[in-house]
């Protein structure tokens, strides 16, 4: 039976089975379980480490809590196994940096963010180069000795965090400048390099509409003899309209309203309030207007102005949800909120939203969790600390992440620890594109896009011995929903609009784009440039007219026939019979360029 226990944690979940079919003994199997931790004298690895690890946390969940048997061995690796499952206090910084390596990539991380809640209780302190020894003890054995890379894998997320501090410490940017991290990479182009635990996951975009069911309506009454002056009347049924059937067909009937008498009683609480017996309406007068309005609010009750801005005057009737459909409204290419706070309120809702891939979101999902109120939620077990983030941490270190740009109206708080996030989220889009194509080497953000769709658009490469050297690239999803493709400026040339033409489908630009980016700005109050308000002033745009350029030489594609356009120069086409995006009636073909090539034409 000894040898039967090893790394796999599904064999320790049987032992309860075998005590409850009193197959062994609980005395039996916990002489078994401390037997295996005498035999292993020294850790090479970690599955015989991983095979303490289960020994010890079985040994303690079938003897009651006990761990005494486990602390007499007096063996390192045993203490610092109690430690990380909360069963003493007793902590070395210093046999963690020797021993980190050995842990699972999730323990890795439940480890380091414990650190740092230690480290915010004042439980204890450390340093930023004596966190960056945690790990950085064992990444020289991790690269050279390759019974390690076979045997398991380093939590690279963790260490990237390190180097991406380490990096903004000393450059003002998140770069991860790590042999680790190029070797993984580029070892293995196929793999998405992704950090999953230290930023805060998309649950969905939390969008508002209007949900015009009210439980009654307020209007202002004009007094019929002086008409300057008005009072609000407020009404609501005494029964509700209902539709019933039966064995000769549909009838309406009246039910009791269920919330009448509360409504009532409501009603009555405000102050000066009068029933109009005649009006059948109860009466307020307009000097109550707060009053009113916070009733109306608090009991959705329509409010009808004779200014009739329905919309300003009923925000209480906005509900909010991030489902659609039933399901979490998460915006494609979006796994971490990345989202932009905007200066000023929303125009509609008068509310305070984020602007994320193009739309309003009106809750960020980034949560202060050293906030004393923060509470975590239907997860009982989990700790406090498992919820910290990039952003909690950073903090943590009193270290400031806001991006000043030149202009003080774009000053964007955390904006640098959100272009990391938009970094992030545009690798999990586009990793295979953010390689340079002169050295392999990946390529790294040049700064917060302004309010443009994805928060990084432009790249370029980092690599001070490369040919591409800061060369600026932009990357961007196709204008074409249906077409998917990665628009990528070293492979394709602008059109005439300054827009990078897809190699796939040809789109570029539209006037619905133009126009509805400085409807954008103008909501968000951020910077217009000149030229995008002549392109909307002059309705400019190439796909509303079917004009489609080659992106190889930017020339006019020939149309051949409805969906089929050709360069004659690079033997280019595009072929728009799967798009149906693309062939919607609103396309201007009578406002096309009048030298637009034809097959017909000469």
């Amino acid at each position: 039976m000894i040898n039967y226990f090893d790394y796999t944690a599904t064999k320790y979940a049987e032992i309860d089975k075998w005590i409850d079919r009193k197959i062994i003994s609980i005395d039996a199997i916990l002489n078994v379980l401390l037997t295996i931790l005498k035999n292993i004298k020294q850790i090479s690895n970690r599955k015989e480490f991983y095979t303490k690890f289960y020994c010890i946390k079985k040994y303690i969940s079938t003897n009651k809590g006990n761990f005494e048997q486990i602390s007499l061995l007096n063996d390192t690796f045993n203490n610092l196994i109690l430690w990380h499952l909360n069963y003493t206090d007793n902590f070395d910084l210093n046999l963690l940096k020797k021993k980190f390596i050995y842990f699972k990539p999730d323990d890795q991380v439940y480890i380091f963010k414990r650190l740092f809640y230690l480290k915010h209780t004042k439980q204890i302190d450390f340093n930023f180069d004596e966190l960056d020894e945690i790990v950085r003890a064992d990444i020289s054995l991790f690269l050279l000795n390759e019974k390690f890379t076979n045997d398991f894998v380093l939590d690279i997320s963790t260490h990237t965090i390190i180097e991406a501090i380490k990096s903004y410490l000393s450059k003002g940017n998140f770069l991860f400048e790590s042999d680790l991290i190029l070797k993984d990479l580029k070892n293995n182009r196929n793999k998405k390099f992704k950090i999953q635990d230290y930023f805060e996951q998309c649950n969905g975009r939390m969008t508002a509409e209007y949900n015009w069911h009210s439980e009654g309506k307020i209007k202002q009454i004009r007094f019929p003899n002086n008409p300057e002056l008005f009072y609000y009347g407020i009404e609501f049924p005494t029964g509700i309209e209902r539709e019933g059937r039966n064995y000769y067909g549909s009838y309406t009937y009246i039910e009791k309203n269920p919330n009448f008498e509360h409504l009532k009683d409501e009603v009555k609480k405000l102050p000066k309030v009068k029933w109009n017996p005649e009006k059948k309406h109860w009466g307020v007068p307009a000097t109550y207007k707060d009053e009113v309005y916070l009733f109306a609010k608090e009991n959705r009750f329509f409010i009808e102005l004779e200014n009739k801005k329905h919309y300003d005057n009923n925000i209480h009737l906005v509900e909010f949800s991030k489902y659609k459909d039933n399901e979490p409204n998460i915006p494609i290419g979006i796994n971490f909120c990345e989202g932009r706070k905007s200066k000023i309120l929303h125009n509609k809702f008068k509310n305070e939203f984020w602007w994320c891939v193009n739309e309003a979101c009106f809750l960020n999902a980034e949560i202060n969790h050293l906030d004393n109120s923060f509470k975590p939620e239907n997860e009982q077990n989990k700790k406090i600390w498992e919820y910290y983030t990039l952003l909690d941490i950073l903090r943590i270190l009193g270290i400031n992440t806001d991006e000043n740009k030149s202009s003080p109206i774009d000053f964007v708080k955390d904006g640098n620890y959100y272009k990391l996030i938009g970094h992030i989220n545009a690798f999990n889009r586009l990793v295979e594109k953010l390689y340079c194509l002169e050295c392999g080497d990946l390529l790294y953000p040049t700064e917060t896009s302004h309010f443009a769709l994805y928060r990084d658009v432009k790249f370029h490469c980092e690599n001070q011995n490369c040919n591409q050297y800061k060369k600026v690239i932009y990357l961007n999803h196709c204008l074409n929903g249906e077409c998917a493709n990665i628009v990528d400026s070293r492979v394709s040339k602008q059109c005439e609009l300054k827009l990078y033409i897809c190699d796939k489908c040809g789109t570029c630009c539209s006037f619905a784009m133009f126009k509805r980016r400085l409807e954008n700005l103008k909501l968000v109050g951020g910077y217009i440039h000149p030229e995008l308000v002549e392109n909307v002033e002059l309705e400019k745009g190439h796909l509303e007219r079917a004009e489609y350029y080659c992106y190889k030489c930017k020339k006019m594609m020939t149309q051949i026939s409805e969906n089929l356009y050709k360069c004659n120069s690079c033997n280019v086409s595009y072929d728009f019979e799967k798009y149906k995006w693309l062939n919607k009636k609103w396309t201007m073909k009578p406002y096309r360029r009048k030298d637009y090539p034809l097959q017909n034409n000469k």
